[in-house]
């Protein structure tokens, strides 16, 4: 039943705002784009019911320091931080 009416809203919003109807590979990306999105969501719920919201968000702030900070390194914005230390010390205390 919901299904049924999320369809129709969209094929109702796709034809009002595009002019036409979604074809079936229209369909197939927009079904793509809903698993790549829903996904990481119901694994961040499952995580914060698991491990608790602090370890789920250390964990994901974590992992984001160690994918950029290399990268930081490397364009050299790290430079432009020292001039700025106080400021980054207190955002980072907040």
């Amino acid at each position: 039943m919901v299904l049924k009416i999320i369809k129709k809203t969209v094929v109702s919003l796709w034809t009002s705002c595009a002019g036409g109807t979604l074809t079936r590979k229209g369909w197939l990306l927009f079904t793509a784009m809903l698993v790549i999105w829903g996904i990481p969501y119901l694994f961040i719920k499952i995580a914060v019911w698991e491990l608790g919201p602090i370890v789920v968000v250390f964990a994901r702030v974590g992992v984001a320091a160690l994918v950029r900070f290399p990268v930081a390194v490397h364009q050299g914005v790290l430079r432009q931080l020292r001039e700025r230390w106080l400021t980054v010390a207190a955002l980072a205390c907040v």
